[in-house]
Formats: C-alpha cells, sequence, structure tokens
C-alpha cells in the first residue's frame, strides 16, 4: 500500500510542479526563464480564476432568474 500511495504522490507531485513552472524545476531555470514561467503562471491562475469566476456567475444568474 505505501508504495502505490509514493508512486501517486511522485506523479501528483511532478504534475504540479509542471503546472507552476514547466519542466525543470524553478531554482534550474535562468533570471529571464524565471521571468518568463512566473508570467506564464499568472496567466495560467488568472485564466483558471476567470473560468471559474464565469461558472459560478452564471450558476447564480441562472438561479435568479430561471425561477
Amino acid at each position: 500500500m505505501p508504495s502505490i500511495w509514493s508512486k501517486n504522490w511522485s506523479k501528483i507531485k511532478e504534475h504540479w510542479q509542471w503546472f507552476l513552472w514547466g519542466k525543470r524545476p524553478y531554482n534550474e531555470l535562468c533570471d529571464a526563464k524565471k521571468q518568463e514561467a512566473r508570467r506564464d503562471l499568472y496567466f495560467r491562475l488568472f485564466g483558471i480564476y476567470c473560468v471559474l469566476h464565469a461558472i459560478t456567475m452564471s450558476a447564480g444568474i441562472y438561479y435568479i432568474v430561471v425561477p
């Protein structure tokens, strides 16, 4: 059982690192790439925020208008 957990945990860490910074860890990037990685991260987070905001607002408007 612990081997399954550690295998899944390593996959989660790998995907999380990819989501945050890309294929290489943040501390291995040069300064220009770090700036680019931060900008990409902020763009992805802003995109997720916009999608979640649109979903919740549309659900709220639907709830108010339909009944």
